[in-house]
């Protein structure tokens, strides 16, 4: 990519913050343009024609939405709400397409990223076949943790679940009341503590990972 072709991205890019709640774009919208995710959470939520939805997957920073739909010229399948309040730069569909046109380097960017996408994929239905609903949960809220916690408070241990219990149930592919026994049983032994949407996970579960993390990469 030469200079003049990075010239014309970065005055292409448009940085917006956005507030818990808000959207980015509906299901069902022409597209829009591609959304790169500098800070926040973002839900991926899609519902069908009788009015039920269901939460398919989380993105946070570095994760790039909404370029499928401008590489194929469609409406977006999903609606992308704003979990945790959010910092994003996005470039228009007709912008993006054009850089396309000029950048080889930009065009296998976004293949790659598709690509990694499926590779994501594919992880998460191996852990869902191959991992227990508890370690499941607790992976989860572990992400949710190093996402969502204020770096100021002096508990860095607790924060709030962006998102209700039914949508955690969805994202780990089990149901709302196996998802509360599991939580009674993290809770009676003592790795989280959940009071409404305040939960606190204790430091000996985030220590587990850590270490499960170093022995996979060794």
């Amino acid at each position: 990519m030469d200079e003049c072709d990075r010239d014309a991205i970065w005055k292409a890019v448009t940085l917006k913050r956005f507030s818990a709640g808000q959207t980015l774009y509906l299901q069902g919208d022409d597209s829009p343009g591609i959304y790169c995710i500098e800070s926040g959470l973002i839900g991926l939520r899609r519902s069908d024609e009788k009015g039920n939805s269901a939460l398919l997957r989380l993105a946070k920073t570095g994760d790039m939405l909404g370029y499928r739909s401008v590489r194929q010229a469609c409406p977006q399948h999903n609606t992308a709400e704003v979990l945790a309040d959010a910092k994003v730069s996005s470039i228009e569909s007709g912008k993006i397409r054009w850089l396309i046109s000029r950048s080889r380097v930009l065009h296998d960017h976004l293949f790659q990223k598709a690509l990694q996408d499926l590779d994501r994929t594919e992880a998460c239905c191996a852990e869902l076949l191959t991992s227990g609903l508890k370690e499941r949960l607790l992976n989860l809220l572990l992400d949710l943790h190093d996402t969502c916690v204020d770096r100021h408070q002096v508990d860095q241990s607790r924060f709030e679940l962006p998102i209700q219990k039914k949508d955690i149930a969805a994202l780990l592919g089990t149901s709302p009341a196996a998802l509360s026994r599991v939580i009674s049983l993290l809770e009676r032994d003592g790795d989280v503590s959940l009071k409404g949407r305040q939960i606190s996970i204790t430091k000996h579960v985030g220590d587990q990972r850590m270490m499960a993390e170093d022995r996979y990469v060794a």
